[in-house]
């Protein structure tokens, strides 16, 4: 149809320049809360009264602890923008809210 596939093509973003969507505070029901961090472009998690921690990325919203056995999943709200974390570890899953 002579149009080019080319032109309709978007400029790759840097892995890093989206570990913005999910740096900030994440507060659980209990209390405690998460930190998340981009740490010179590996972003990093820790849980208050814990150690920071590592995280590698394992899929869309999704990263492994590299030291620990436990997951992070973070969601969106419909606007797109990360509004929760779910930590996945030893079969529970505890969500923590983004504090504005």
């Amino acid at each position: 149809n002579g149009q080019h596939l080319e032109a309709l093509k978007q400029p790759t973003q840097p892995q890093t320049s989206h570990h913005d969507d999910y740096t900030g505070t994440y507060r659980m029901a209990s209390g405690r809360e998460f930190s998340v961090k981009d740490d010179r472009g590996n972003l990093t998690i820790r849980l208050s009264g814990q150690q920071r921690l590592p995280v590698v990325q394992a899929g869309h919203d999704r990263f492994e602890y590299k030291d620990v056995e436990a997951q992070v999943s973070f969601l969106r709200d419909a606007d797109g923008s990360v509004n929760r974390l779910v930590l996945h570890q030893n079969g529970a899953h505890v969500e923590a809210a983004k504090k504005p």
